[in-house]
């Protein structure tokens, strides 16, 4: 979520935001109301990334018929991209930069959208969201598996399918749930995969025509220092039979089909996977010097960043506004990388939809307030 609200920033370009916090919908699908915040005037609705459920026939009705704006803007690679959409460029290889909107077209299709998700092994997404939401606060870690079992909730049970609009009467029907993952494969360009987080983003950038800056993030709220459950092979079985069928087949359908698409990159895709992941680690040390001043320099590079392949002979001083410069490869420009970008990556995730609340809508959201106190 921080890289699309980044991307949006840097380019100026329009979210649809819900008037409070930070959720479009929390357990329902998109629905104009006084609580929802969008562009004046019918103009494009550019980036959609808060959370929400889906369903095809609301996001038609909201993202459809506004203006289109034939603007285009450059990037790294040939072509271009059109500014009106969540993101833009075709899924074939061969014209994946092309803007897909007719130019002799004055309104937005969802047609005209690229839409994506990120799904997870399902009783990892579960065990991520028992610690988040404090589900069983009470109940110790070796007993927490069998809790789960035992006790399903809207967030354990088959919540994956449910965020991508499969309704609960239709968890444990076979048939149904074929049906609605065969509708989201036709509805999403892509579907990317959490336990390979780099891969999912070095593929999106590609086809989506991003810049690597683009992608760039410091990872937070990752849970790698709460306490691991064992879970036995029974209770994998039991989870998968009882609690989540409808998540296990989502999640064995698309995961052969993001390597299948990563295999159509092309040899260097895991060069620039492996590329990618040595910036993120000087950007790691970088921004936590300027954040905390709290870098521990490699013994043989002293301060030094020399990345592999990076081909760099810049360091960090004492001063926030001297930039981390990368040099050019073969995936991207030279570019640099300051305080600002650092304070962005990390900031937290309300603050910085409230800080874009307030940069979109400003004057919206007094007028709003001030009718409802009425």
């Amino acid at each position: 979520m921080n890289i699309l609200q980044r991307y949006g920033l840097a380019r100026n370009l329009t979210f649809i935001l819900p008037l409070e916090d930070n959720y479009l919908g929390k357990h329902t699908t998109l629905e104009l109301s006084p609580r929802i915040l969008v562009p004046p005037e019918k103009k494009a609705i550019n980036i959609l990334c808060n959370h929400v459920v889906y369903n095809r026939s609301a996001f038609h009705t909201a993202l459809t018929g506004r203006r289109i704006v034939h603007e285009n803007t450059e990037n790294e690679t040939k072509g271009s991209c059109n500014q009106n959409l969540v993101m833009s460029g075709e899924n074939t290889k061969d014209n994946r930069c092309g803007s897909r909107i007719d130019t002799n077209r004055t309104t937005i299709d969802i047609s005209d959208y690229t839409l994506f998700t990120m799904i997870r092994r399902p009783l990892s997404q579960v065990l991520s969201a028992v610690y988040y939401y404090k589900l069983f606060p009470k109940v110790a870690t070796h007993d927490l598996m069998e809790a789960i079992l035992k006790t399903p909730t809207l967030f354990t049970a088959n919540r994956m399918s449910f965020d991508l609009g499969l309704p609960p009467s239709q968890f444990y029907s076979p048939t149904k749930v074929q049906e609605f993952i065969t509708s989201i494969d036709a509805d999403f360009h892509l579907v990317l995969l959490m336990e390979y987080f780099d891969e999912s983003m070095v593929l999106l950038r590609r086809r989506l025509c991003w810049k690597t800056t683009d992608i760039l993030y410091i990872k937070r709220n990752s849970g790698e220092n709460r306490p691991r459950i064992r879970v036995t092979s029974e209770q994998q079985e039991r989870f998968r039979r009882e609690q989540a069928p409808a998540d296990s087949a989502l999640y064995d359908y698309f995961r052969p089909r993001f390597w299948r698409a990563i295999r159509t990159e092309g040899s260097d895709f895991f060069d620039e996977v492996h590329h990618y992941r040595s910036l993120l680690s000087l950007v790691q040390d970088y921004c936590s010097y300027i954040k905390y001043r709290q870098f521990d320099p490699d013994p043989v590079r002293g301060t030094a960043f020399t990345g592999d392949g990076l081909n760099q002979t810049r360091r960090i001083v004492d001063n926030n506004e001297n930039p981390l410069r990368i040099a050019a490869s073969r995936w991207h420009n030279e570019f640099s990388i300051g305080s600002e970008e650092c304070n962005i990556m990390t900031m937290e995730e309300l603050s910085l939809v409230d800080r874009i609340r307030q940069l979109e809508y400003g004057k919206e959201i007094q007028v709003r307030k001030k009718q409802r106190e009425r």
